[in-house]
């Protein structure tokens, strides 16, 4: 694969403990509507290559384990892969009806969400669905948590729902914009959301936190004990209390984060970036 192949990245990846990246992308060169598409891709930065194709877009992604990935797509498929010799695909419901958006690890289980209030958990019978209590509705956009028993779910509108003791409640928010991303650091919930919102809390206590960059935040991802919050143009940080932008200048887009060994690590479009605690550089992802 060259340098300069119209080659993409749809959503965060992982790096495996021997510096192997394993990401979705997708060729530029297609039209998506026409021919949607996932390219499987693996390798270590300089040498990634195209290593398999599904005949859907990845939208959301992530891993259970150090060497696993899971990819679900907007109308429910998925691709559960380690290797060649340990990988497994399929629906997460039957009807196809529901519209996923997100997949989050909790406690090392994988929960998907989407339209209708639907969050489902990844076993390993197949996906069970943990949304029965939950009044049908607006869409879910993102569940984050500690436990299967203290799991939270995010989405429209600013909802929260919190559940505890096998049971879901709706909690009060503080915002009515749409909650997309969130992720635990240090014993809290952080959320991002529409127009910059950025929300902490726990059970059924949450504050916002001040932002002055509103732009609309896709992941939140903790790196060293900091909450990191992605837009598509630029990174932002909790420091010292307050949120602010860091200096990206070398990254030609942003959007999703994931955490390896060597850092933390930025997906945006064709831009690969890595931040070791010092410096955000870009990195060549494709061979020669």
């Amino acid at each position: 694969m060259a340098q300069d192949d119209p080659i993409h990245f749809l959503e965060a990846g992982l790096e495996r403990p021997d510096g192997t990246l394993l990401m979705p992308g997708y060729d530029t060169s297609e039209d998506m509507l026409a021919n949607p598409h996932t390219l499987l891709l693996s390798g270590k930065p300089g040498e990634i290559e195209e290593i398999a194709n599904l005949s859907w877009q990845t939208v959301a992604t992530s891993s259970p384990a150090p060497e696993r990935l899971v990819f679900v797509s907007e109308w429910g498929n998925y691709f559960d892969f380690a290797s060649f010799e340990d990988h497994a695909s399929g629906v997460l419901d039957d009807d196809g009806e529901i519209e996923y958006r997100s997949v989050d690890n909790v406690g090392g289980e994988l929960y998907a969400c989407g339209g209708s209030r639907t969050i489902r958990r990844l076993t390993d019978e197949g996906w069970v669905d943990e949304s029965e209590d939950l009044e049908p509705g607006n869409l879910i956009e993102a569940v984050s948590g500690f436990s299967g028993d203290e799991l939270y779910g995010f989405g429209w509108n600013g909802e929260i729902w919190w559940r505890e003791g096998g049971s879901w409640r709706a909690v009060e928010s503080p915002t009515e914009r749409i909650l997309q991303a969130a992720c635990i650091v240090d014993g809290r919930v952080f959320v991002g959301g529409q127009l910059g919102v950025i929300l902490e809390g726990r059970h059924d206590a949450w504050g916002v936190i001040e932002n002055d960059h509103k732009l609309d935040i896709w992941s939140v991802c903790e790196f060293e004990g900091v909450p990191y919050f992605s837009t598509i143009d630029g990174i932002l940080r909790l420091h010292d209390g307050k949120i602010e932008k860091m200096d990206t200048r070398e990254l030609k887009s942003t959007h999703k984060l994931f955490v390896g060994p060597s850092g933390l690590w930025s997906v945006g479009g064709g831009t690969l970036g890595l931040y070791d605690g010092t410096e955000w550089r870009c990195v060549q992802q494709l061979g020669d």
